[in-house]
């Protein structure tokens, strides 16, 4: 999904949240599965509208080279939803906005392949910034192939 609406106003821009636990098969070799969801935020700050975009599913395998620099390959599937909820600025009112047809055969998948490179937060958390390669992003009609991710982790 795109992190910034789409100009043509089809898509809003988008916060993804996700939650992932992985399996240290060696000390370099790591898969995992996880969990995600996609919450619409506006068109833009004078039209923020808060909105439920999909749920999603996602495995990855990370092989790490050394200095914390990390491989990452990756399959996601998100589930699309119409609907939501949206915030009104000058009321501060939420209204909820109802579902037209929720249909899920409407999905969104990726292909992602790139680089990662760890660094440590605190004794308890660790960080990492994500540089991917997004394959099928001329079929989704994105601007850019490139996704960044922010990525912290517990220890």
């Amino acid at each position: 999904q795109p992190p910034r609406a789409r100009p043509d106003g089809k898509e809003p821009a988008m916060l993804e949240l996700a939650g992932m636990a992985g399996y240290k098969h060696t000390p370099k070799l790591t898969t995992g599965i996880g969990i995600a969801v996609n919450i619409g935020l506006g068109q833009n700050w004078s039209n923020i509208r808060l909105s439920m975009q999909g749920v999603g599913a996602r495995v990855y395998a990370q092989w790490e080279w050394q200095y914390g620099i990390s491989a990452y390959a990756g399959y996601e599937r998100l589930y699309k939803q119409i609907g939501g909820w949206q915030l009104n600025k000058e009321t501060d009112a939420v209204t909820g906005i109802q579902p037209s047809t929720h249909n899920n055969q409407q999905y969104s998948e990726a292909v992602l392949i790139g680089i990662s490179k760890r660094y440590r937060m605190n004794s308890k958390w660790d960080g990492a910034v994500q540089v991917l390669y997004d394959v099928w992003w001329k079929d989704k009609g994105l601007r850019s192939p490139v996704v960044l991710r922010f990525v912290t982790s517990k220890k």
